[in-house]
């Protein structure tokens, strides 16, 4: 997998971060997913498609740091994972595709968005794309951790 269509999803999940809560993240170190069992409690999913590119996105969320950035985007403290905090995963999910998108695309990788999932808890198997491998960019906050899992293949990859 070329890294260079790794950036943008980065950028997305940090763009978004930065500008719409002020939280404070840490980009730990970037690996290859070993197995299912990273703890999340809910996760934002979606697929990636085109003629030269596939690939999907999970955005995985700790309880503690999906409520807060709820509470920063929506200006409303909420104490539990309810419909309205799945909401605003799935359009964070689409946020952070819609920045990757646009920064692939400047590259030549054109992919479409399919509608993003939200799946709870840490024992439904995420459907990423397959052939592996599986991307994993944890990020660390004072409420706890957020990760991406991303793969993608472009013809070029």
């Amino acid at each position: 997998m070329d890294v260079t269509v790794i950036n943008p999803f980065i950028t997305g999940l940090s763009d978004v971060l930065t500008n719409m809560t002020d939280i404070e993240f840490k980009i730990n170190k970037i690996h290859l997913k070993t197995a299912d069992d990273l703890p999340r409690t809910v996760t934002g999913f979606i697929d990636l498609s085109a003629e030269t590119t596939k690939g999907s996105l999970a955005i995985c969320f700790d309880r503690d740091v999906i409520l807060e950035v709820y509470e920063k985007i929506l200006g409303e403290a909420v104490i539990e994972i309810n419909e309205d905090v799945e909401d605003c995963v799935g359009e964070i999910t689409n946020m952070v595709c819609g920045t990757a998108k646009a920064l692939l695309a400047a590259k030549g990788h054109q992919f479409e968005l399919t509608t993003p999932s939200v799946i709870l808890g840490d024992t439904t198997a995420i459907p990423h794309f397959q052939p592996k491998p599986i991307i994993v960019i944890p990020f660390s906050t004072e409420k706890g951790d957020i990760h991406i899992e991303v793969t993608i293949k472009t013809d070029a990859a």
